[in-house]
């Protein structure tokens, strides 16, 4: 089980999801991976013990690696044991391109995203694609769809290519209308081909669907900054630095695509900069200010530069990345600062934060609605409205997406976004149940109940929205649009990771800092619950694969091959100990061998001595097995001597004997002792292996 055979990109950490998604898992990887490479013989090392303690929901870690591989971990508790591989490198043909004799691999995962419920994946990578799959127990044969949709923003600022008012002309232009400076149609490249012709897909997860991001006239495209899938409304949408896409997976359309600034209609707060030649090959060099930040926005995962790019300057991966740390603080704070005025000027702004939700679009509306909340790297939050057939016309009739022009606005760059109903509790996602043969699973999401602390009196049968921003957070009250509880996260220092998380009865915030600090807060009322020194963060690494889960746990990759889990929940930890197995087996002292008649008569070698040997009344006396030579005056002189000791004597054996027998009680009471505790200690042993095997899966005996 190598965590790192090919270089781990991304990560994501599930706790609490379906009890039968890891034993589906494991059925499809035991009986599609090739098990080479492993000794038929018996494991030579015995000795140890299991935990006794376990966990009563399972744990599911994802790792994304160089190669394209995406890998399932079952991690419940403090175990790790892989489930299942997938390779994108069996739907995607490789482009390998070589730069200073270094080849790069363009299918290196950077995103995964899973409904655990309806077991449907997106995974995205660095040469801009995504690909839609869905899980199935039987095998498939045919062709897997792609769709090309460039994603390009271009703010001119020729007079040429002004608008008619006179204002200079901003729009994010599909493939076949994007025309260059010489008046002709764009050049179209992609970085990365889907096979084409029928294509056998195993049981597991198959791909449905792939959505592939051209270069324009050699300039790259943006790496994929977020990610989300919804499988009640059948939709997928990621986003870069420059636009947002909605794709229709179930009649595999593209529905939306629309650069940033046309998601704000009229209500765009910012004057939008024109790009100059100049910044252009700047970006492409990667003095971008947003290229090298750790929110994933074009940071290349194996350290080399953007796939599809023309030609670059090639930098040594060594100096980019000394050069990323030495900008790391400048450019979080510089990027991360307050809301930009309308009268300065923007560049980019990319889409870091996506979230389906059923939610009030706007102030007027009186009931909730299908939408998509897009968080930028400017601190907006942007709501697009989703318009969705019947069930009976899902697949006839088309879906509507619309922007609303509802807008809020934080500090920095958002981090996560959730919604809560009137009594705190989580509202969890639209999914629709994984159905197999006909068979439909269903499971019902918790929803657990809170103490409200806010004014959730304004709210009434509304909902609360919770903002998060890597400077900021904020509840509001919808569809008044009002705002309850407001915390300024940092000043100082920016936030890594932000997630909602159910701990315990309750709804949580937890935030980890770059100067190390993992911070918690109860939910709506946005008080303190936990601010403790955590793990400063050395690298971008931590940044890029920082998880956090329900129940208060989250994990890292605190090495290149090395997986770190931590929790925040003071239940989990004292159950610990008793999940953490024994590398020994405890076993009891023996008793010492009794000494030899010989070695003490000849008074060889060393003895041990007690104390009443040392300091009682037989102390400085030789002892009786050592031979003594008497003569014959002395011999006289020694019975005499006994003769007027003998009242004395026989006092000193009765106390003798009065001290013996208290010692027989005192072995008496020893070894009573000693029975109820092998007693116990049976009793222990029994439960230990009864609760071994009452938590154990059928795939784990």
């Amino acid at each position: 089980m190598d965590l790192h055979g090919s270089a781990v990109t991304c990560c994501t950490y599930l706790a609490d999801c379906p009890g039968d998604l890891v034993p589906a898992l494991y059925s499809v990887g035991t009986a599609k991976q090739n098990r080479t490479g492993f000794s038929e013989k018996e494991w030579p090392i015995t000795g140890g013990s299991w935990g006794t303690g376990g966990n009563s929901y399972p744990e599911i870690v994802i790792t994304g690696h160089a190669d394209g591989s995406v890998k399932f971990w079952d991690a419940t508790a403090v175990t790790l044991q892989v489930l299942y591989k997938l390779k994108t490198s069996r739907v995607l043909e490789k482009q390998r391109r070589s730069q200073d004799g270094e080849a790069e691999d363009q299918l290196a995962v950077q995103q995964v995203v899973i409904c655990p419920e309806s077991r449907q994946l997106a995974v995205a990578g660095a040469s801009s694609y995504v690909i839609h799959f869905r899980f199935s127990k039987h095998e498939k044969t045919s062709e897997i769809p792609c769709l090309e949709i460039p994603i390009v923003y271009e703010a001119y600022g020729d007079p040429d290519r002004a608008s008619p008012d006179g204002e200079t002309s901003s729009t994010l232009r599909p493939a076949n209308s994007i025309i260059g400076d010489n008046g002709r149609k764009a050049e179209l490249t992609l970085p990365v081909r889907c096979r084409t012709g029928p294509v056998r897909r195993g049981p597991g997860y198959q791909a449905e669907l792939v959505c592939v991001t051209p270069s324009v006239n050699g300039e790259p495209p943006g790496a994929i900054s977020s990610l989300a899938i919804n499988s009640a409304y059948g939709l997928m949408a990621y986003g870069n630095e420059s636009g947002l896409v909605i794709v229709d997976t179930m009649q595999r359309t593209c529905l939306l695509n629309l650069g940033t600034p046309d998601l704000y209609g009229p209500a765009d707060p910012y004057q939008r900069a024109p790009r100059s030649p100049k910044q252009r090959a700047d970006e492409d060099l990667g003095l971008s200010p947003d290229s090298e930040q750790i929110n994933g926005l074009c940071l290349s995962p194996t350290g080399g530069k953007q796939p599809g790019g023309g030609s670059v300057s090639p930098r040594p991966p060594d100096a980019r990345r000394s050069r990323s740390q030495e900008r790391l603080d400048s450019q979080q704070n510089a990027s991360r600062s307050s809301s930009l005025s309308s009268l300065e000027n923007v560049t980019s702004e990319a889409i870091v934060c996506l979230q389906f939700a059923d939610t009030y679009t706007n102030k007027s509306e009186s009931s909730t609605l299908p939408s998509l909340l897009v968080g930028t790297s400017l601190g907006s939050t942007l709501i697009v409205q989703v318009a969705i057939p019947r069930s009976g016309d899902r697949l006839t009739q088309g879906v509507s997406v619309a922007p609303t022009g509802s807008i809020f606005r934080l500090s920095g760059v958002m981090q996560c976004i959730g919604l809560l109903d009137s009594s705190g509790a989580r509202l969890q996602a639209a999914f629709e149940p994984w159905r197999d043969g006909g068979k439909e699973r269903t499971r019902t999401p918790s929803r657990p109940t809170v103490s409200s602390s806010g004014s959730i009196s304004e709210v009434g049968d509304g909902q609360l929205l919770v903002l998060v921003s890597d400077k900021q957070a904020r509840v509001l009250a919808t569809p008044a649009h009002s705002c309850l509880c407001k915390l300024q996260i940092t000043d100082t220092s920016f936030v890594v990771r932000a997630d909602i998380v159910s701990l315990k009865d309750s709804v949580c915030l937890v935030c980890y800092l770059a100067n190390g600090r993992l911070n918690t807060y109860s939910l709506p009322s946005l008080r303190p619950l936990l601010e403790v020194d955590f793990l400063p963060l050395n690298d971008l690494r931590m940044a890029r694969t920082f998880c956090i889960s329900n129940h208060g746990h989250g994990m890292y990759l605190c090495s290149p091959s090395e997986v770190q889990k931590f929790t925040i929940s003071a239940d989990f930890c004292t159950q610990l100990q008793d999940m953490v197995g024994e590398l020994f087996l405890a076993c009891d002292t023996p008793e010492p061998p009794q000494q030899s008649f010989f070695k003490g008569l000849f008074g060889g070698g060393v003895r041990s001595l007690d104390r009443e040997e040392l300091f009682g009344e037989t102390s400085g006396k030789a002892s009786r097995s050592v031979a003594k030579l008497l003569t014959g005056p002395t011999a006289q002189a020694e019975q005499l001597q006994a003769r007027v000791a003998t009242s004395g004597g026989e006092v000193g054996r009765a106390r003798q004997l009065m001290v013996e027998r208290g010692q027989k009680l005192s072995k008496l009471e020893d070894r009573t002792e000693q029975m109820m505790a092998d007693a116990d200690n049976f009793s222990s042993t029994a439960h230990q292996l009864m609760m071994r095997y009452k938590d154990k899966k059928w795939y784990q005996l």
